[in-house]
């Protein structure tokens, strides 16, 4: 998606599971990546998140002046790592915004992610992560 010269990005993740399940194993934590990019791939900011708690949400802001590119208009791209397989625990949904940085106004926002394994919104796979 792309940020125009008074633009930021939130990337936000919300666990969908709201209580904990009625069956007796141990818990999991639901711990959570997020990550955004360059348009050339380099990462740009990260938050891992430990324990996405049932019903509880978190995000990443990003403003236009982080980002290290020239010009009035820079894309961007942003990674969502779940690193929990027990859909009963963890199961998050991802949304990305991207809003006026002096008023607050929402401008554009991505929803209904495709996921890949263990990824969503995913296009710069996590082999081209930067260490």
């Amino acid at each position: 998606i792309g940020l125009g010269t008074s633009a930021s990005a939130r990337l936000n993740v919300v666990n969908l599971v709201r209580t904990a399940p009625g069956i007796l194993i141990p818990q999991v934590p639901c711990k959570v990546e997020l990550d955004l990019y360059d348009g050339q791939g380099k990462l740009i900011k990260q938050k891992t998140v430990a324990n996405l708690g049932y019903g509880q949400a978190d995000f990443l802001d990003l403003a236009r002046s982080e980002v290290a590119i020239s010009g009035p208009h820079v894309e961007i791209s942003a990674v969502v790592i779940v690193g929990s397989s027990q859909s009963f625990f963890c199961s998050v949904s991802p949304t990305l915004e991207v809003f006026d940085s002096v008023t607050g106004t929402t401008t554009a926002i991505l929803t209904n992610a495709n996921p890949s394994p263990g990824l969503l919104f995913a296009p710069v796979s996590t082999a081209d992560r930067q260490p």
